[in-house]
């Protein structure tokens, strides 16, 4: 058990001093709307940017509510929030026009080309110290770890 309160101290502090990173390098205005977001919403957000900045274009509801670890209605509440912060946008899927794609906003996409450059020597620096297999290794445990809260919270 000493462990495990050690853990989460030690992990707390190493995200605690990235968060701060970010929020020093976003805009003031942008950051005040991400204050009015929950965790949920800004982890679909991200993925949405790196979605797209990957080049694998948007995600449809059914997607982000996976994602998210909600139902769909909640996700469609969710998404609406964000169509209205200015963050992502609904657009039809050329794949199927009955369904619809969200992505983030451009505005959003270019956050990148301004938070990337100074987050990325803080996440280096953090992680830096793992190997591949152990990094690897850490996002399998984490992920692990993920999956049994989830299956907790829908029980």
């Amino acid at each position: 058990m000493e462990d495990m309160v050690l853990l989460i101290f030690r992990l707390g502090r190493i995200l605690t001093k990235l968060q701060g990173d970010v929020w020093q390098s976003i805009d003031h205005k942008f950051a005040i709307t991400l204050n009015a977001l929950n965790s949920r919403e800004i982890r679909v957000m991200i993925v949405l940017g790196l979605r797209m900045i990957e080049g694998n274009g948007g995600l449809s509801l059914n997607e982000v509510a996976e994602i998210a670890g909600i139902k769909k209605s909640a996700a469609s509440t969710m998404v609406t929030k964000l169509v209205n912060a200015g963050i992502v946008s609904r657009t039809e899927n050329p794949d199927n026009r009955r369904s619809v794609l969200i992505t983030v906003t451009p505005e959003i996409l270019r956050l990148k080309e301004t938070v990337s450059p100074q987050i990325i020597p803080s996440i280096r620096q953090a992680f830096g110290c793992l190997s591949d297999k152990e990094l690897k290794q850490l996002i399998s445990l984490i992920d692990k770890v993920y999956a049994s809260q989830k299956q907790e919270e829908s029980t």
